[in-house]
């Protein structure tokens, strides 16, 4: 049985610790993927897109408040 939280919870973390020193416009899947301990697949298998994992991470961030 497949866990998906397994690779989302540290892709979102790492997602939102690089757009907190780069802002979102100037993170970078690669530098995300290599601290969620991940490949780049796996980022656009969740979030299809640059797009898409910036706005989970900031719904991630927001929900923690």
């Amino acid at each position: 049985m497949a866990r998906p939280d397994r690779s989302r919870i540290p892709i979102l973390k790492a997602a939102v610790a690089e757009i907190a020193q780069q802002g979102s416009a100037g993170i970078r899947i690669d530098a995300i993927a290599k601290a969620a301990g991940l490949n780049k697949r796996m980022i656009y298998h969740h979030y299809g897109d640059k797009e898409g994992l910036v706005c989970a991470a900031l719904v991630a961030a927001t929900e923690c408040l």
